[in-house]
């Protein structure tokens, strides 16, 4: 079973860089992105399709742990 992996900051340089690298080199892993708004999760989605996006931010911590929950691995890239 490939691993899931919960990315925060995706839009940015470096983690938008470490999405691709992951894509690229390991198209069989699911990947979930933390985005703030719906225009960055457009953004995503028309570069990455099979990339899941959730919207929210860095102080949810709700969220946070529920996506953490989800995941083989986190990577905070902001």
């Amino acid at each position: 079973m490939s691993p899931t992996i919960f990315v925060t900051g995706v839009s940015g340089y470096v983690g938008g860089h470490v999405v691709t690298d992951l894509i690229e080199k390991h198209p069989e892993y699911q990947i979930i992105t933390l985005v703030r708004t719906d225009k960055q999760a457009e953004i995503i989605r028309a570069t990455w399709p099979a990339v899941e996006t959730v919207l929210g931010d860095l102080d949810n911590n709700n969220l946070l742990v529920e996506q953490g929950k989800r995941a083989d691995v986190v990577l905070r890239m902001s």
